[in-house]
């Protein structure tokens, strides 16, 4: 079963595990706003071990305040965060 069709249900591009990690390094470099796409995505409609596949938690936690999450996920994440944080 492939778990990224619950992020990216109307991107079947994305959810060959390879095929998404390069478009993610790239956007990592290149394009911070579809980076921020990705992330959000992964973020609101992914399992949390998909989404660190892609994102340390480190990275989560420096663009978790900007990005545009439901109430749930946020608190979610920010728990997540917190938990999983590096000291």
């Amino acid at each position: 079963m492939n778990t990224l069709k619950s992020a990216f249900w109307e991107y079947p591009e994305f959810t060959d595990e390879n095929r998404l990690q390069s478009v993610i390094e790239e956007s990592r470099l290149n394009d911070s706003a579809m980076y921020n796409w990705f992330l959000n995505r992964l973020l609101e409609h992914g399992r949390a071990v998909d989404a660190l596949r892609f994102f340390t938690i480190a990275e989560i936690e420096l663009h978790l305040p900007q990005l545009k999450l439901s109430d749930y996920a946020a608190r979610k994440w920010g728990r997540l965060t917190e938990v999983y944080r590096e000291t």
